[in-house]
């Protein structure tokens, strides 16, 4: 049996309430996240706690049983954190983060070089897993923060925005393109009659770069898609195309022959988010890391990212 604090905590939420909605909002968790500890618990226990209808929620015989046993759980273990001061010290020795495998291959490594010099009593751990996956972890308190673009705004969660990545046009060193010889940026009217490397239709970022296809009326000549960031960057430096992504790719760019230009006509900027569990408080150790992570990012491309608000 391996029952979680976390399910305990669901579970007493739901009996004090009678309410999903009202009980993931008081342990700061989704409604569906808050239904699937509430199915894992009684998968655990292999019986059913409650019963539940479209207007009700109520405690049966095995909840009713149950619930002295998880409440004084959650009691006593509240107790003890506040008394030893566990999880106040816990998060200032070790911090637990999840971005993108792009960006942990691209810009985590020197930010954590640099943040270990000045920071050597915490020890920074770094999940690499896609946006979906970074936030259930945040849910459920698997790691501390997330990082990146396109979290969702959801119950339970908290989204601040530490900086803003722009759309840029990548495009082979040297090649020829329509847009004027030595300009720093480049226009959308630069896509137009040319191969376009792009990513899943599905990707976030090509949702985006879709829409203002669309909205300029550009069709570009041929597309080519590609499952990654990293893959699309090579595609472009073996000449195969253009591609149009986040900012956030001028460090893997900078080790390729390929041109990055903002585009503009319209610029488009994309929030970038730091995303932690609602309720959870200020991690003082996460400030400081949030400003080793956007100033390690600036250090690597000038564009990289840009001010709140800009």
């Amino acid at each position: 049996m391996n029952i979680s604090v976390r399910q305990l905590q669901a579970f007493v939420a739901v009996a004090k309430y009678r309410n999903f909605t009202k009980a993931a909002q008081h342990i700061h968790v989704t409604q569906a996240g808050l239904s699937s500890m509430i199915r894992e618990l009684e998968s655990q226990l292999g019986g059913r706690l409650l019963s539940r209808t479209t207007r009700s929620v109520e405690l049966n015989e095995l909840g009713k049983s149950f619930l002295p046993f998880a409440s004084r759980t959650v009691e006593d273990l509240a107790s003890t954190v506040v008394e030893l001061g566990l999880l106040q010290s816990e998060t200032r020795r070790h911090l637990r983060i999840g971005v993108t495998p792009f960006i942990a291959a691209s810009l985590i490594p020197p930010v954590l070089a640099a943040f270990g010099e000045k920071e050597k009593d915490v020890v920074v751990s770094v999940i690499d897993k896609d946006i979906q996956t970074i936030q259930s972890l945040v849910e459920s308190g698997e790691i501390d923060a997330g990082f990146g673009s396109f979290f969702a705004n959801v119950s339970g969660m908290s989204r601040k925005v530490i900086s803003r990545t722009q759309l840029v046009l990548v495009s082979q060193a040297g090649g020829n393109e329509r847009s004027a010889r030595n300009s720093k940026t480049a226009t959308w009217n630069s896509l137009k009659s040319t191969p376009l490397i792009t990513l899943p239709d599905e990707n976030p970022i090509q949702i985006v770069v879709e829409s203002y296809l669309k909205q300029l009326e550009i069709t570009p000549d041929a597309r080519r898609k590609v499952n990654n960031l990293e893959t699309a960057i090579a595609f472009v430096e073996a000449g195969l195309g253009m591609a149009v992504l986040p900012s956030l790719v001028f460090a893997a760019c900078s080790r390729r022959q390929v041109r990055v230009r903002p585009l503009r006509d319209p610029a488009v900027l994309l929030d970038f988010y730091c995303i932690t569990r609602a309720g959870r408080g200020d991690l003082e150790v996460l400030n400081r890391f949030i400003d080793y992570f956007v100033a390690g990012a600036r250090k690597n491309g000038p564009a990289c990212f840009l001010p709140p608000g800009s």
